[in-house]
């Protein structure tokens, strides 16, 4: 039964009407990764990770900030992660570009591609350019329902620390069909 403004909505359709509701989830503390505590191989993110999707259609949006501390050999490597079935899996990218070293006002290289969900796209930035942004987006539909998660690492070991920033969040709004 359709859900119409201004009339009650039945318990029975609370769930269906949750459904339909964009949801997020942000980044409560900054995480650090460097070859002491890690690897170069991407791992789930301590926070935005086991977002479940139930089958259906969405837009994933992450937006997000890192930095680079001492180096910035190591730079910055993502991918998403999904435990069920999902098309297409393809994400586009945008963010300083993965030979990007000038300060976060100045890129001159951006990355502005697509890459597959388990592809890493790489980002680097300058030493001292503090927070720099990324973002990340895909329309995906789900056939198995299963949990999302940003997965990150360094593109090059280093023992210097490449930071995945407070206030990074993912957006996940379903798409109703028309």
């Amino acid at each position: 039964m359709p859900i119409l403004p201004g009339k009650p909505v039945r318990p029975a359709e609370w769930d269906e009407l949750q459904a339909q509701l964009p949801r997020s989830k942000r980044k409560t503390a900054s995480d650090d990764r460097n070859s002491g505590n890690s690897t170069t191989t991407v791992a789930d993110d301590t926070h935005l990770a086991g977002i479940e999707l139930a089958a259906g259609d969405y837009v994933i949006t992450v937006a997000g900030y890192f930095n680079l501390t001492t180096t910035n050999t190591q730079k910055f490597k993502t991918q998403w992660g999904f435990s069920g079935t999902w098309s297409p899996e393809v994400r586009a990218c945008y963010g300083p570009g993965q030979a990007a070293t000038s300060d976060r006002q100045n890129v001159a290289e951006m990355q502005l591609g697509a890459f597959g969900a388990t592809q890493d796209c790489v980002y680097d930035c300058a030493v001292s350019a503090g927070w720099t942004s990324f973002k990340e987006t895909a329309y995906v539909s789900v056939t198995v329902a299963g949990n999302w998660s940003l997965k990150w690492a360094q593109a090059s070991s280093s023992a210097n620390n490449t930071s995945l920033k407070i206030g990074t969040y993912v957006l996940i709004v379903p798409v109703i069909q028309i």
